[in-house]
């Protein structure tokens, strides 16, 4: 069976949307207007995130936040079944000392939510700046301890959804030092899951992308990828 694909990017229109192949990207034109509304689906006050839905859920506050709006959408997914494990990463850096005990981010489906489990990293930096280094963290989430919310059709067939976790244990990081995170579902194809992105104000390095399947077998820039470079949508919250 072909594993290697040749088309490593898949362009959608809003007249025809191909999806039958696995993709390293979802990409789309998307205007300034649309970005916007983008910003205001997924969050309304960029210093606080509300975990789960309805009146008393809790608010957190963000102290590290990548930008949750969104013009495209990368491959991070795990299916043991076709050792499909394509996955990307980002980095973040703090000021001062700081805890961190939630994680926000974005995510897209071609195709209806299949209840995915998730699997977050936490890295040190490879000492360059450019990709991640040794593993600090990992955490494993099924579905249910996920709150996932649907956001919008985006497009004919790709659905947006937000997702929000408690981390076990708080995480500390220390201040001027780099480091990166990975998100990864868990789940069989299709449906393919993305991780949303955005193509502007890129903070730190870009997103790095990695995958034995798609023939990229160590950290690469995802501009080496998709022709220009990208940020990961997620925040970083922590409440006492």
């Amino acid at each position: 069976m072909l594993k290697k694909k040749t088309v490593i990017a898949l362009v959608l229109s809003s007249a025809l949307i191909l999806l039958m192949i696995s993709s390293i990207a979802i990409t789309a034109d998307t205007t300034d207007g649309q970005k916007a509304e983008a910003r205001k689906s997924v969050i309304v006050d960029p210093s606080k995130v509300q975990m789960g839905s309805g009146a008393g859920a809790p608010f957190k506050t963000v102290v590290w936040d990548n930008g949750m709006w969104y013009d495209n959408g990368g491959a991070s997914q795990y299916d043991a079944t076709d050792d499909f494990e394509p996955i990307m990463a980002d980095d973040f850096q703090f000021p001062i000392d700081q805890l961190v005990n939630d994680v926000h981010w974005i995510g897209m489906y071609n195709g209806a939510d299949p209840d995915f489990d998730f699997e977050i990293k936490f890295y040190d930096d490879f000492g360059d700046g450019t990709k991640p280094g040794a593993v600090i963290a990992t955490y494993n989430f099924a579905n249910a301890q996920v709150n996932e919310t649907f956001v919008v059709e985006w497009l004919p067939g790709i659905f947006v959804y937000s997702y929000s976790v408690n981390l076990p244990a708080t995480l500390s990081f220390m201040a001027g030092t780099k480091y990166w995170i990975s998100i990864q579902s868990i789940g069989v194809r299709p449906p393919q899951w993305f991780w949303a992105m955005h193509s502007d104000q890129i903070l730190l390095h870009q997103a790095v992308f990695k995958s034995v399947w798609f023939g990229y077998p160590d950290w690469v820039d995802g501009e080496d990828i998709f022709g220009i470079p990208y940020d990961m949508c997620f925040q970083l919250t922590y409440e006492e």
